[in-house]
């Protein structure tokens, strides 16, 4: 039994895709393996805005054989006038790989026809796969898919690469305009280069160095964390929305959270029109007082670690202030 890692590296994927590409594609690897025959374990998926990918544990060696009972043409199509076996009957017998010999008759219930049973089954699984995973590339669902370059075969987004892994081994195949291989790569801005895996089991720990939380579940659980910490220590307390956590946990490799604040004479405007604007325009998770008032800050979570946070902050608090702006006029 052998492991299979699957990653379909990407450019940044819109944030709520890719929880529901990495079901998607659970599911259809899922069918493809159980329609091939071919025994499996546990399969995890794993997401981030650049990549989409799946581990197989303990796949069977090779497809199960399986004997199937093929139908044919019926018997007056099958003999002529002498009892032999007419083209009809050679014909089906050449398309099942079987000898002609070895066709059996049988009644349908409704009439009698031709059969043939032929073995299907006990291939390699690591010559089953490379085909397997083209087509599962090409299967991803999208609301709308996109062309680049001289690429044909669209995907939601421009593919940047592909791993397969099968044990130690590549499986090698081209889908999306890449050749599978056994690189990934890490952070956009935290790391540089192509980062080599033997195997699987090295993926999440390679990327976690990488500063790649690959996890979904515990990137949201590392953004909430860290949110909530940098507004502790202002004295204050986050805003829990659980769409806006989904929605930044959807939109970075890994937390960074930035505390920024904006002008008292705006909590004059209403927390409602205040709170839209900080969650739904600029994705910043509001922040309160112990007495549950409204604070004159916010939290931006960023994708990278700069050197000088001033800037980033900076940055956030002048659009802020520019949708607070409009917002009081408009209010």
């Amino acid at each position: 039994m052998t492991d299979l890692l699957f990653e379909i590296g990407t450019e940044e994927l819109p944030s709520w895709y890719p929880a529901q590409a990495s079901a998607d594609l659970e599911s259809l690897l899922t069918q493809a393996l159980e329609s091939a025959g071919i025994g499996h374990g546990e399969m995890t998926t794993f997401s981030t805005p650049r990549r989409l990918a799946l581990l197989v544990r303990d796949l069977a060696d090779s497809s199960e054989r399986r004997s199937e009972k093929r139908r044919g043409p019926p018997v007056s199509a099958a003999f002529d006038a002498e009892g032999k076996h007419t083209r009809a009957a050679l014909g089906f017998a050449a398309a099942n790989g079987v000898p002609v010999e070895a066709l059996t008759v049988e009644d349908s219930g409704r009439g009698e026809y031709l059969y043939a049973t032929v073995e299907t089954g006990g291939e390699a699984t690591r010559d089953l796969l490379p085909a397997l995973l083209s087509r599962l590339v090409a299967a991803v669902p999208a609301p709308r898919k996109m062309r680049w370059g001289t690429v044909e075969e669209p995907f939601v987004r421009p593919v940047a690469r592909l791993l397969a892994l099968y044990g130690t081994e590549v499986l090698t195949f081209s889908a999306a305009g890449q050749t599978a291989g056994r690189s990934t790569r890490g952070h956009r801005f935290l790391s540089s280069g192509e980062l080599q895996l033997n195997s699987p089991a090295e993926y999440l720990q390679v990327l976690e160095d990488a500063s790649v939380s690959a996890r979904p579940d515990e990137r949201r659980e590392l953004t909430r964390t860290a949110v909530a910490t940098a507004a502790a220590e202002r004295g204050l307390v986050m805003e829990e929305d659980d769409e806006l956590l989904d929605e930044v946990t959807g939109l970075v490799e890994y937390p960074f959270p930035i505390l920024g604040t904006f002008a008292d004479h705006y909590l004059e405007l209403p927390e409602e029109v205040l709170t839209t604007v900080l969650i739904t325009h600029q994705r910043f998770f509001p922040l309160r007082r112990p007495d549950g008032s409204l604070a004159p800050a916010f939290i931006g979570v960023s994708n990278n670690r700069v050197t000088d946070e001033a800037v980033v902050r900076k940055g956030y608090e002048q659009v802020l202030d520019g949708r607070l702006y409009d917002a009081r006029f408009f209010w």
